[in-house]
């Protein structure tokens, strides 16, 4: 039988590249899940400046017409209504 004469060079070029490749894929990998996870905390951080715009709106209606104000929020939350008013309940969606 002959022998077959490994190519030192050859394989050390061969593993070397095997093994950049693994590293940039890993590194590839948890830059795909670094741009997720930034893209939901910036969804994150719109949905609470609106939030805090929403808070801003309260307290200036709450500071100019405080009356209105708390005649708002005992209807929204409290489902309050005024005497001769009739109430209207929304219809739930079918799923």
């Amino acid at each position: 039988m002959k022998k077959r004469k490994v190519n030192l060079k050859a394989l050390l070029v061969i593993l070397s590249i095997a093994y950049f490749s693994i590293i940039f894929i890993r590194q590839e990998i948890a830059a795909a899940r670094l741009n997720k996870e930034i893209v939901k905390a910036n969804l994150q951080l719109e949905e609470i400046k609106e939030q805090g715009e929403r808070l801003k709106e309260q307290l200036e209606m709450s500071r100019t017409n405080p009356e209105g104000f708390s005649e708002r929020l005992a209807r929204e939350r409290l489902g309050l209504i005024k005497e001769n008013e009739t109430p209207v309940m929304p219809i739930p969606e079918r799923q």
